[in-house]
């Protein structure tokens, strides 16, 4: 596992990178801060200089000692099990993030990006667990955002914007069976249930004429009409979403869907190449899209608010959320100022 100094000298700029770059509002956690320290203790090892990287490692009071310095906390605050907890959040929250990584280490012509290992003890360290920055290498086939002609490429003018994949977050527990569902295994069950608010009133006329025809009894057909009636109602109220995304292809998730530390999110169903012959659908993926407001420079979300028109999803700005707003192209991940 272990990487060149070329390697993580390449993953140390592109953390570094990433976090100026960085604007989401959980940036304040405490598990960033094992990164920052993490980052900040190889950048200065004498053992990557000297090119020795297998001896690049630190134990946990010296990880834990340096992330209290740099975020003024106290030492207790980065104990043993705070700091493996802070390390479990931390590589979850990287491995969600990792389109943005992606995309500035691409931006900055590497191909690898940072990530924090846990090793089991070595000789000499006693009781205390090694740690080690790991450069890891960007996947061959990556995601679409990922193009170096869109990543470097700026505005024009105030009026134009770019939009970026941030991440591809895990939804809570009540909402996870949303992330990342393929198709090509569940079309059927994906269609079904977001036809069934039309498939079921359909049942209610087939089973009035065998009502009126004897095979189905009045108390049967009351009862079905009833379910049918408050079961659409709840379908609507719970689950619109998934008749706006086969619409459009893309919507905002509910805000109660979503954990506390994401503003927004987008619904999302890939399709396949024009003419496919498996289905035009390749999968539905929950992603959160971001990006700089030409005008302040504050971070633009996507928000379902794009009235005049039904549906829209457009950027609206965090510092003026009122007059900074943008059109929002996914397929382009580009967009202009509305006015």
């Amino acid at each position: 596992m272990n990487n060149s100094s070329e390697e993580l000298k390449a993953a140390i700029a592109v953390a570094e990178a990433f976090w100026q770059d960085y604007t989401h509002n959980d940036k304040s956690n405490m598990f960033w801060d094992v990164l920052q320290a993490m980052v900040s203790l190889v950048k200065e090892s004498s053992y990557l200089e000297a090119g020795v990287t297998e001896e690049c490692y630190f134990t946990s009071s010296e990880l834990a000692e340096r992330a209290a310095y740099l975020s003024n906390k106290k030492a207790s605050s980065f104990n043993s099990s705070r700091l493996n907890a802070y390390l479990k959040k931390l590589n979850l929250r990287l491995d969600e993030l990792a389109p943005s990584l992606e995309r500035i280490a691409a931006e900055l012509g590497f191909d690898v990006i940072p990530a924090i290992y846990k090793e089991s003890n070595l000789g000499g360290q006693g009781k205390q667990s090694i740690y080690r920055l790991y450069a890891k290498k960007i996947e061959t086939s990556p995601l679409e955002s990922l193009d170096p002609t869109k990543a470097v490429d700026t505005p024009k003018d105030l009026d134009e914007i770019n939009y970026y994949l941030e991440s591809v977050p895990k939804l809570p527990i009540h909402t996870r069976w949303l992330h990342d569902i393929d198709m090509d295994k569940h079309r059927w069950k994906m269609l079904l249930f977001t036809g069934s608010p039309v498939i079921l009133p359909v049942l209610c006329v087939v089973f009035l004429y065998l009502s009126l025809a004897g095979l189905v009894t009045p108390t049967f057909l009351s009862r079905f009409i009833m379910f049918t009636i408050l079961y659409v109602a709840a379908f609507l109220i719970f689950f619109r979403y998934l008749i706006d995304v086969l619409n459009n292809n893309i919507t905002t998730i509910p805000d109660v869907m979503l954990p506390l530390s994401l503003k927004s999110a987008v619904l999302h169903y890939e399709l396949k190449e024009p003419g496919s012959k498996e289905g035009r659908i390749k999968r539905l993926a929950v992603k959160v899209y971001k990006a700089k407001c030409p005008v302040c420079g504050y971070r633009v979300d996507i928000k379902p608010v794009g009235l005049p028109f039904r549906s829209r999803l457009i950027g609206v700005c965090d510092n003026n959320p009122l007059e900074h707003r943008y059109s929002f192209d996914f397929t382009t991940q580009k967009g202009t100022k509305l006015t």
